[in-house]
């Protein structure tokens, strides 16, 4: 069973050139920059498919090292 997917929170700071920088609140590192909330929100959106691309791609490729602690 698929669970519903949890809504992503963003936030977005106006600085005093006008534009907007933002972040998803769970995922702090993934920033856009845009010049209305429908540039960012689009960005943001691209940059979210690249990311989910990227870590379906590292799934199949784990390189797994262990080390004794001895």
């Amino acid at each position: 069973m698929i669970k519903p997917s949890k809504k992503l929170t963003v936030t977005g700071i106006l600085n005093n050139s006008g534009r907007i920088t933002a972040f998803f609140n769970e995922m702090p590192g993934l920033v856009v920059q845009g010049i209305s909330e429908e540039d960012v929100k689009d960005k943001l959106i691209i940059l979210l498919d690249a990311y989910i691309i990227r870590l379906e791609s590292m799934k199949n490729n784990l390189d797994i090292q262990t080390t004794s602690l001895a």
